[in-house]
């Protein structure tokens, strides 16, 4: 075998054992004896899924989204019946009649028509008929005694009897959706790039009674505010282009002419990420920096004599320090939980820059890039940082952007050296097992080394939903702990002596 991923075994009347291959088609296995039967026969995919075999001895085969009838070492293409987008997941012959299961459902069609390659209708069971969720690929079902069939969907079991519905109502079908090159099929959600220019739908309306009597409409909840309606047209596609970040829903209905209940709705959520000038608080911070720029600059005009400019230097030093401070308070305040943190955080980082021999001019630098070391918790949703129970993996990795976030809010900032750095690089650790970058040692910024063990030691010291602050032994263990692996080892201990001389204290 070429291929030795095997996807399905089905055993023939002769004793045959068939295996549908990842790749390479169909391998008959028998008497010691290996053929393969694929694209030489007709076959045009490699892939196959599934293989059932019927009376006259031949199988039907899902290649993916295709089905062939496979008899006499010859495969058969069979297209001419109205399926739904995705793969064939598994099928049963009943009745007459051939049943295949798909992602939106079961799809009924007349076995012998499509043998006879005559055009048939196909009957879909879907969620309007009741089915608790869509079907997989990764699931099998059950054909229980009573000949009723248990269907594993994404939210729980359906039972599906094999009987057809007279008068089935029309439904909406999401045939794909193609963002700028990019095409999804049978998405369940879509989420866009910061960068993405347009996303488009394309849908049809299937319905096998009166379909003349319905119409479909369409609109981006979000985006606009009156559907888009298709009276006579039963296939459609809309985009929409330059959607700014936010949360939408693309909805699909039918209606019935002259009635403006709905019949039938489908939707599909929508995320687009936010750019950087679409936070409200990016344009205060620029504001707030662009007046500032224009007082530095009015004062240069005016700074003839010595004693007026450093009288200045110090009036918008003092500017620079308020300013930066009401910042920090402004982002400690989304989470009341660590309110307070920031001035803590920037007061110890100080404090290890004085006891390392730092200047004057270093030190208060420092200060002023941990004060702004949290920013990028602007970014990241109130649900998450207020959430009162333990995080999810999910809303973890969310809350795990926030230094990449405030390094580009602060990346233009060039009035203070550095301040980026303070931002994006303060949860790498010095083994390189840090985010978001994985830098390790003297790789990561000094300012960050510092802002990474001050910050540490305020979380163990502060009490958060999930626990009470530890004491200060606890927090010592911890700290020695981390030495050379998550912590600076020569930084590491002027925070001890801080702690141990009463320097730092716990309230």
């Amino acid at each position: 075998m070429d291929t030795l991923s095997i996807l399905c075994l089905v055993q023939g009347s002769d004793g045959t054992l068939y295996a549908g291959s990842d790749g390479s088609g169909i391998y008959a296995i028998k008497d010691g004896i290996v053929s393969t039967y694929g694209f030489r026969e007709g076959l045009q995919e490699g892939v196959v899924l599934r293989m059932l075999e019927d009376e006259d001895g031949g199988f039907f085969v899902s290649a993916g989204s295709n089905l062939y009838y496979w008899k006499d070492q010859v495969f058969t293409s069979l297209s001419d019946f109205q399926k739904g987008a995705g793969s064939i997941f598994d099928f049963y012959l009943k009745d007459g009649k051939l049943w295949l299961l798909q992602n939106s459902g079961v799809i009924a069609v007349d076995a012998e028509a499509l043998l006879a390659g005559e055009k048939t209708n196909a009957e879909v069971f879907s969620f309007s008929l009741g089915l608790t969720g869509s079907l997989n690929a990764n699931t099998w079902h059950k054909v229980c005694e009573d000949g009723s069939l248990m269907l594993a969907t994404r939210n729980g079991i359906s039972v599906f009897a094999f009987k057809g519905v007279e008068g089935q109502p029309p439904f909406v079908v999401l045939n794909e959706v193609k963002v700028d090159e990019e095409v999804y099929r049978a998405p369940e959600e879509i989420r866009l790039s910061k960068n993405a220019k347009r996303i488009t739908f394309d849908f049809s309306m299937l319905s096998y009674n009166d379909p003349d009597k319905y119409q479909m409409a369409c609109y981006l909840e979000g985006a606009e505010d009156d559907e888009h309606i298709y009276t006579e047209e039963k296939s459609a596609e809309i985009s929409y282009t330059n959607l700014s970040g936010g949360e939408y829903i693309f909805r699909l209905k039918v209606y019935r002419l002259g009635e403006e209940k709905e019949i039938y709705e489908y939707q599909i959520p929508v995320y687009k990420d936010r750019r950087l000038t679409e936070y409200w608080l990016f344009w205060l911070v620029s504001a707030v920096l662009f007046v500032l720029l224009v007082a530095l600059v009015m004062a240069g005009s005016f700074s003839l004599k010595m004693r007026r400019i450093q009288k200045r230097h110090k009036e918008y030093q003092e500017i620079v320090n308020q300013s930066l401070e009401t910042f920090a308070k402004t982002i400690d305040a989304k989470d009341t939980y660590t309110n307070g943190h920031s001035a803590r955080v920037a007061a110890y980082s100080r404090e290890i820059a004085v006891r390392m021999g730092l200047s004057s001019e270093e030190q208060e630098n420092v200060y002023y890039i941990a004060l702004m070391h949290d920013i990028g918790k602007i970014g990241i949703p109130d649900s998450i940082l207020k959430k009162q129970s333990e995080l999810t993996e999910e809303e973890w990795e969310i809350v795990k952007k926030h230094p990449v976030i405030g390094g580009e809010i602060l990346k233009d900032f060039t009035a203070l050296e550095g301040i980026a750095d303070g931002a994006r690089y303060h949860h790498e650790r010095f083994d390189g097992k840090g985010y978001c970058v994985g830098i390790k040692g003297e790789e990561i910024p000094l300012v960050a080394r510092i802002i990474g063990i001050a910050d540490a030691f305020d979380a163990m010291a502060t009490t958060r939903f999930y626990r009470k602050a530890m004491d200060i032994t606890e927090i010592l263990k911890e700290l020695e702990r981390g030495s050379g692996t998550q912590f600076d080892p020569e930084i590491l201990p002027i925070m001890l002596e801080m702690v141990k001389d009463g320097t730092v204290t716990i309230e």
